[in-house]
């Protein structure tokens, strides 16, 4: 079976999906580059939006396909003021 579950805390975003392995992947805000949502036309047309958390890291990049669109946006916007909050090098 198939399975994606997430969840963003005051100190990281996690996820955690796969079929029979399951593939974890925890981001802390402070190394956060790039929040996006996006969405198709079929998303669109159903009212969802695939949010993407990146890192510079090539495996840190976490897709969550299949939101509210108004969650997508409203979660961006949230991570996107935590991440102003870190000045320094998160290295």
């Amino acid at each position: 079976y198939r399975f994606h579950r997430w969840e963003v805390s005051d100190d990281a975003v996690y996820s955690q999906s796969g079929w029979f392995v399951r593939h974890r992947v925890i981001i802390p805000i402070a190394r956060i580059q790039v929040v996006d949502t996006e969405a198709g036309p079929i998303e669109q047309v159903l009212g969802l939006a695939t949010l993407t958390v990146t890192t510079a890291s090539s495996a840190g990049t976490i897709h969550i396909a299949g939101l509210d669109a108004e969650v997508a946006r409203t979660t961006a916007a949230d991570l996107t003021i935590r991440t102003q909050a870190f000045t320094d090098d998160a290295t």
